[in-house]
């Protein structure tokens, strides 16, 4: 019997991920661990697993109680937030279990590709990076780089927009972890500039890029991420120059972030009201949970954009692979939600079947696939399309 379990399961990816496991593998049981019990049980009962799904709560810092559970299962989808990666990591090694999860920030992602060696030695994979951005893009832009002699650049770039009418949409709407997008907002990130990790400003020197409708022109800014530090090391010997992650988003959204971070209610430093300590971001997260449009039905899109340039024979080309996910009607989940909880599905089915079975730790375009992980998307109404033009 498969068993797997989804930490952080009763959050919004880790939703997707459960009731993907459920329906669309071969896994006998899925386990939620979480501590919302009650948000799990809703899970539980939306997924229709029955006898199939369990749930089990887990604090991700008792690491006594997570050790144990992580070895009575067959695999970890690590869904909590990027701070727990490393832990829970070191759990599903203890364990000697295959282990994947959504991705985490430059630093993170190193201490996890320094645990490769000890990963070897135990017979075991890791795939860290695993959703969509960093994830899919990834795998986008491997397709592509395997098809060049040599790569000078890469760039992944994520939108996401709406299709519902203005009064159905959120003023402020986290579209996934709040903890996670704001602190992806406010940290400078890392590039892989001509052959050299730097240090940018958050949130500055945009660049205009053009997506589909309902998205359009939007201007895209380098946010914490791992692809510059991953893509540098598995390139460097096709000799890979520049390359990183752009985040795509509104004017206004990215004012409206600054104008928080000024005034400091994105700060988790207590402050005093009156007779009581409050942390100013769980106050915007309460706040922004009592929205009624954050409850409606989802009718948004995720868009992954990625352009790779390269020399293919004597010729200077360029490929651009695109692809964009919808809400699943029936899960009631919504793009970013899915396109971000499934592909770490995909993943660790090819690692409990065996179609990636080599030990040890490797970020997604060192390590997965293309073909049959578009495939999967695919079958899951997720279509990558790859395009090529000759650069003169």
């Amino acid at each position: 019997m498969k068993k797997v379990l989804v930490l952080g399961g009763a959050g919004l990816m880790g939703r997707a991920t459960v009731i993907d496991l459920l329906e669309n593998t071969n896994v006998d049981e899925v386990i939620i661990g979480d501590l919302n019990v009650a948000e799990a049980k809703k899970v539980a009962e939306r997924s229709g697993g029955g006898n199939r799904v369990s749930i089990q709560a887990i604090d991700l810092q008792a690491k006594d109680d997570l050790n144990k559970l992580v070895k009575s299962v067959d695999g970890v989808i690590n869904c909590a937030i990027y701070k727990f990666n490393l832990s829970v990591m070191e759990a599903a090694l203890e364990a000697r279990v295959p282990y994947t999860d959504l991705g985490g920030f430059w630093e993170i992602t190193k201490k996890q590709l320094e645990l490769d060696k000890r990963f070897r030695e135990a017979g075991v994979t890791a795939i860290p990076c695993m959703g969509s951005c960093p994830g899919t893009g990834n795998v986008m832009a491997k397709y592509a780089v395997d098809q060049l002699d040599s790569v000078e650049e890469v760039t992944v770039y994520n939108a996401c927009g709406d299709y519902a009418p203005p009064e159905q949409q959120a003023a402020f709407s986290a579209s996934y972890n709040l903890d996670v997008m704001i602190d992806e907002l406010s940290i400078d990130p890392y590039t892989f500039t001509n052959g050299q990790l730097k240090q940018v400003k958050v949130l500055k020197d945009g660049e205009l890029v053009n997506f589909p409708e309902p998205i359009g022109s939007v201007v895209a800014y380098h946010t914490k991420h791992s692809e510059a530090l991953t893509m540098s090391g598995v390139w460097a010997s096709k000799g890979l120059k520049t390359c990183g992650f752009k985040l795509a988003l509104p004017t206004d959204f990215v004012e409206t972030v600054q104008l928080l971070k000024a005034i400091g209610i994105t700060s988790e430093k207590s402050v005093r009201v009156g007779d009581v300590e409050v942390n100013p971001r769980r106050v915007l997260a309460a706040i922004l949970a009592q929205d009624e449009t954050q409850n409606s039905e989802p009718d948004d899109c995720d868009f992954i954009k990625v352009v790779v340039k390269g020399m293919e024979g004597s010729r200077n080309v360029e490929y651009i692979m695109e692809m964009v996910a919808r809400p699943h009607s029936q899960w009631k989940i919504g793009a970013t939600a899915l396109d971000t909880g499934i592909p770490p599905v995909i993943a660790m089915d090819m690692m409990l079947n065996g179609e990636i079975d080599t030990p040890g730790v490797f970020p997604p375009e060192a390590i997965v696939p293309p073909e049959k992980f578009f495939t999967e998307l695919r079958k899951r109404e997720m279509e990558v399309f790859a395009s090529k033009k000759i650069l003169v």
